[in-house]
């Protein structure tokens, strides 16, 4: 269940299996960020990489770390809402 009253995570459904189960393609970025309704600054800022451009690259074909592709994976199949990546970001600061 969704927390937090930001409603960035109001709007997430599960995303088909085939983008989860597999490589993370530079498709499957832009469809999660898509489906989370951010823009590339605004998920850089959310996964804690340096800036929008970042996001931007891993669209081109630029290598998408493996951590990150966990944690967008996490987002999109609805394990873990925005607002819990956010506040445990929080904790840590």
């Amino acid at each position: 269940r969704p927390i937090g009253a930001s409603g960035l995570e109001s709007a997430i459904a599960p995303l088909p299996k085939r983008l989860i189960d597999r490589i993370m393609t530079p498709a499957d970025l832009k469809a999660i960020r898509r489906h989370l309704g951010l823009s590339c600054q605004k998920l850089a800022a959310l996964i804690g990489v340096a800036s929008g451009r970042t996001i931007r690259k891993w669209q081109s074909g630029q290598s998408i770390p493996g951590p990150a592709v966990r944690l967008l994976r996490l987002l999109a199949d609805g394990s873990i809402t925005p607002d819990q990546v956010k506040n445990a970001g929080a904790r840590q600061n």
